[in-house]
């Protein structure tokens, strides 16, 4: 199937933890589906191949491109922020959103959120179980956000992470157009942001989502099925496979692993799209 260049009308330029899932909700009101780290994450897991080759190269292919954005009118968060210049270069008539904080509130929320989901897929078993359940992108693409490594800064204390979000703002503001760009703080709420699309105010709230809870879920998740995976499950087989000796059972044994280990990874996805609507 041949699928249209992308027409972005917004791009983000804000670093996670900065309201971008609100933002998110917020341009799907205003102008249409925004793309976001969740949904390669969670919606669409096929995108995560183009994400991570993408990554790997350091540049966007352009049927990858066209693939995976064709058909959104927004894109905000990890992994379009690594690539707002490119993306605004192919989408020239796009408006740059740069969501802002507090640095230092910006750095604990990153420690107590995103922080504690990498401290945990840092270490075995869950290594080996984001590889093999195709969980690497928002590891990736997290450590890999705009600069020398975002979590060094964060975890090198609150003035190299204010250091590093200062410089971030300073070089979208640097390369943005000052009539493309709206620095915006989400508890601005509607008027700022539709002012700047040109689009009249939602007879609705703003949208306030904080994932926090979510992410923490979403790490416990992850941390009890890898050691069920990697850890129980072979102990069960061991001790089956001293009980059954003979080959037929062995072979059977084999074919129940693989589907126990399909079953896991439907189980898994399910589960963290469940977090995600909730």
């Amino acid at each position: 199937m041949k699928h249209k260049t992308p027409c972005l009308e917004v791009i983000g330029a804000g670093l996670s933890r900065t309201g971008t899932l609100s933002l998110k909700t917020a341009l799907d009101i205003l102008v249409g589906p925004c793309y976001h780290g969740s949904i390669p994450t969670l919606e669409r897991h096929g995108d995560c191949n183009f994400w991570n080759k993408s990554l790997a190269a350091s540049q966007l292919e352009e049927k990858g491109y066209r693939d995976v954005l064709s058909g959104y009118k927004a894109a905000v968060d990890f992994p379009c922020v690594l690539w707002y210049k490119e993306l605004l270069s192919r989408n020239p008539q796009a408006k740059v959103i740069l969501t802002i904080r507090d640095p230092r509130k910006w750095q604990a929320s990153c420690l107590n959120s995103v922080g504690r989901y990498l401290e945990v897929t840092e270490k075995w078993p869950c290594t080996w179980f984001h590889t093999l359940f195709g969980l690497d992108l928002p590891r990736d693409a997290i450590i890999k956000l705009p600069g020398l490594n975002m979590w060094e800064a964060i975890r090198g204390g609150e003035e190299s992470a204010t250091d590093y979000f200062n410089r971030h703002v300073n070089e979208v503001k640097k390369h943005v157009p000052v009539e493309k760009l709206l620095v915006f703080e989400v508890q601005e709420g509607w008027e700022p942001l539709c002012k700047f699309l040109d689009l009249p105010v939602p007879d609705m709230p703003f949208p306030r989502t904080n994932d926090t809870k979510r992410i923490l879920l979403f790490t416990s998740v992850c941390f009890l099925m890898s050691w069920f995976t990697f850890f129980v499950l072979p102990l069960l087989l061991i001790f089956a496979g001293l009980y059954l000796m003979d080959t037929a059972s062995l072979l059977y044994l084999l074919v129940a692993l693989g589907l126990v280990i399909l079953f896991v990874k439907l189980y898994v996805m399910s589960v963290l799209k469940t977090i995600w609507s909730y």
